[in-house]
């Protein structure tokens, strides 16, 4: 069984693990957005060079300052 169902006394707590798990699932969930959010910044770096007629010739580098996860 899950370690995180039970407290610091060793009791099984679920109203605390089902807490855990929303925190948990809203983490994802707004990693996700963030993921797809970059995502679409590439793209949209991508097109604006294209546009300006130039090629690009090497991998578009950046950091989100909310978590330090850097996106190539």
């Amino acid at each position: 069984m899950d370690r995180e169902r039970f407290n610091g006394s060793g009791c099984q707590d679920p109203v605390a693990y089902e807490a855990i798990q929303h925190v948990t699932r809203a983490a994802k969930i707004e990693q996700i957005k963030r993921d797809e959010a970059a995502d679409e910044l590439i793209r949209t770096i991508k097109m604006i060079v294209k546009l300006a007629g130039f090629e690009l010739v090497d991998r578009v580098r950046f950091m989100d300052p909310r978590n330090g996860k850097k996106y190539l």
